[in-house]
């Protein structure tokens, strides 16, 4: 009987270990889930189209590393960008946050200032395969970088063919374009303004400003030129200033601007609505000189109630993004950014500037690693690298753009602003 007993038990204990071991197989055999939160491409509303978009984005994303990790999974969820920060806010106070959060560079920073997001620990191989200046655009005043760029987006002009035959190639022909009817739309914010300092050869002005130093009156003169030009513009009556870059999208496909600002990220909407009517150049040059436009940077964050199995799955994910051929496939199937690895970007350049009818001198006259645009982009870094700073140069830019201030007065306001005083 003792016997039986002990047959029994150990039977027992068989099965109960074969338990555990089939558990602990299936549990290793899951798929890891990783939650995606993802601001909209452009500042403002999200709408239906661009929910579904992004879904179908995340998921292709999740099918080209399958072969590199096949137990991973993204759940992608879109917000607007407007309220991303307030969003990412609500859930990360209740444990629910995101893993990893898609918005462009301001976004990132504001999230890390706010303790929504935790600082990346870049490794060097993964360091050397970003340009350094969209590296610089995410790097904090204390030297934290608050996500991976992944990829950039380029500011352009679009039009409609219809209404503007022949687009403006200075700010001179914009005024007069304006004077004969035609309606151009601009965004009133730092990051969507400052192609047009170049124009006005106003950058050092902002640069003497950031450092402290002495400014020269002949800087002065530049700066208080370029407000004053700002402040003319708003003043006319064909040329309207929106807060939200959308507006300017929406506003050109119901026929109510003819010309607009816009972002490499707005033209699958655009080309569905205006189709062969819609025109794409370089944005005009000024008096002084060519424009100077930036980058709109798409980075990945990590959100902070994420396990550490999760968070390494996150940064193993982050270091595939930026691999070159991750980088080539990306934009070459999507056509509206262009990598952030240096090794890639000259090739993705000349393809997509073939595709727009534009050489790649003007293609690469807003990428972030070039001579020609090192001085707008670390001018935009450092004062990005500060969010409450970036929002009181807007408030300038805004007053004068609305005639509170006239452009002596902004000049000095932007300046002590940029010092880090009172304006």
């Amino acid at each position: 009987m003792a016997t039986v007993c002990r047959l029994g038990s150990r039977l027992a204990l068989f099965g109960l270990l074969a338990a555990l071991i089939s558990g602990c197989s299936q549990e290793a055999s899951l798929p890891r889930v990783l939650r995606v939160a993802k601001g909209s491409t452009n500042p403002g509303s999200l709408d239906i189209e661009e929910s579904v978009r992004d879904r179908r984005v995340v998921k292709e994303l999740q099918a080209l590393f399958q072969d590199f990790d096949p137990g991973l999974r993204l759940h992608p969820t879109s917000y607007s960008e407007a309220n991303l920060v307030e969003d990412i806010a609500r859930q990360t106070s209740s444990g629910l946050g995101p893993d990893l959060i898609v918005t462009n560079g301001n976004t990132a920073l504001t999230l890390l200032e706010q303790d929504l997001t935790h600082a990346i620990p870049l490794q060097s191989k993964v360091r050397s395969r970003i340009t350094p200046m969209a590296l610089q655009r995410v790097t904090t005043a204390s030297g934290a970088i608050a996500g991976i760029p992944v990829s950039q987006y380029l500011q352009l002009a679009c039009y409609d063919k219809r209404r503007l035959p022949k687009p403006p190639t200075t700010l001179q022909d914009l005024a007069k374009a304006s004077g004969q009817g035609k309606v151009f739309g601009l965004a009133m914010h730092l990051e969507d303004l400052y192609w047009t300092l170049g124009g006005f050869d106003a950058t050092p002005a902002l640069e003497d400003a950031l450092q402290a130093t002495p400014t020269s009156t002949d800087h002065n003169q530049r700066l208080t030129a370029w407000l004053q030009w700002l402040q003319n513009a708003s003043f006319q009556q064909n040329v309207l200033f929106f807060s939200k870059q959308t507006a300017l999208s929406d506003q050109l496909i119901q026929g109510k601007l003819d010309w607009i600002t816009c972002w490499s990220s707005q033209l699958p909407q655009l080309r569905k609505a205006l189709q062969q009517h819609l025109g794409i150049t370089i944005l005009p040059k000024g008096p002084l000189g060519k424009a100077t436009p930036i980058t709109r940077l798409q980075v990945w964050a990590l959100g902070r109630n994420s396990s550490a199995r999760q968070q390494r799955d996150s940064l193993k994910l982050l270091s595939f993004m930026v691999e070159p051929w991750a980088q080539k496939t990306l934009a070459l199937k999507y056509r509206t950014s262009f990598p952030v690895n240096p090794q890639v970007a000259p090739i993705v350049e000349r393809q997509l500037a073939g595709e727009r009818q534009l050489t790649p001198e003007t293609v690469q006259l807003g990428l972030s690693d070039l001579p020609s645009t090192q001085h707008a982009n670390s001018v935009v870094a450092a004062i990005g690298s500060t969010p409450e700073r970036l929002s009181r140069v807007n408030g300038v830019l805004n007053s004068v753009i609305f005639g509170t201030r006239n452009a002596t007065e902004g000049s000095k306001a932007l300046r002590q602003t940029l010092k880090g005083e009172q304006p």
